[in-house]
């Protein structure tokens, strides 16, 4: 286990944490994917546990790389997958696994937060809270449709951003103290912006990664126009402003 840790050390500039390594594991044994996928791929269990503390390829995947051809096919997408890493994803932001401005799907941000479920993105809707990993991340789409809701996010800079909450959602809710971190249990949590421009762009189901975010001041409590939910607006500090290129793109018409 120490070996593989210590080569990718050298290899990638990168630390493997026990967190890493049991999400790539959860990948490999088809334990990630939402429940319709694994039951697709049921079969798709590449490890197992070898007995020793570490992991060893399962039975029927080393038959199945017997195939020289197949083989192959499986040694070239690895290389690729490193060379993507390499000119893309290995100047991470901070202690995750994310790069700033790159752009990430949903099912990326539930891996690469190390979640242990892939989730719908219906289920996460604007953000969504793990209390295992103590992360939040927030999704934005910022060009609302003519029928979404009257009440929208949008950047009063580079350096800050006002989001709004679920619906119906009191100040007094969980989804404000996972937010202002009002808890002990809380304390800890991490927020991570996620922006798109619109649902409806070439880039629908991809998202700019824009850093940790961190909410200040108090919440402030609205009610919908349409729905008469309540809901609260954040104030949201960037840790990171928007790159200049980037945050002329997303607010532009």
């Amino acid at each position: 286990m120490w070996r593989y840790r210590n080569e990718f050390q050298e290899k990638y500039q990168g630390k493997l944490s026990n967190e890493v390594e049991d999400s790539v594991v959860r990948n490999l044994r088809n334990e990630f994917p939402k429940e319709e996928e694994r039951k697709k791929y049921s079969v798709c269990v590449l490890v197992e546990r070898d007995g020793n503390g570490g992991y060893q390829l399962t039975k029927s995947f080393q038959q199945m790389l017997e195939d020289q051809n197949f083989r192959k096919m499986i040694e070239e997408l690895i290389e690729f997958g490193i060379q993507q890493y390499q000119e893309n994803y290995a100047d991470t932001y901070r202690d995750t696994s994310f790069e700033l401005y790159q752009k990430y799907t949903y099912e990326d941000v539930c891996r690469l937060l190390n979640w242990k479920k892939n989730m719908n993105a219906q289920n996460i809707g604007g953000y969504f809270y793990d209390a295992e990993t103590k992360t939040l991340p927030v999704f934005i789409n910022y060009h609302k449709s003519e029928d979404a809701i009257a009440y929208e996010d949008w950047f009063v800079s580079e350096n800050y951003l006002i989001a709004l909450s679920k619906h119906p959602r009191k100040i007094t809710s969980g989804d404000a103290d996972h937010i202002y971190k009002r808890t002990e249990a809380d304390r800890d949590n991490r927020i991570f912006l996620f922006v798109r421009k619109n649902k409806d762009d070439n880039e629908a189901k991809e998202f700019y990664f824009l850093g940790e975010i961190f909410a200040e001041n108090d919440p402030r409590p609205i009610r919908m126009e349409k729905t008469q939910d309540d809901a609260f607006e954040i104030d949201y500090r960037l840790d990171v402003p928007v790159r200049s290129d980037i945050y002329d793109y997303i607010i532009s018409d």
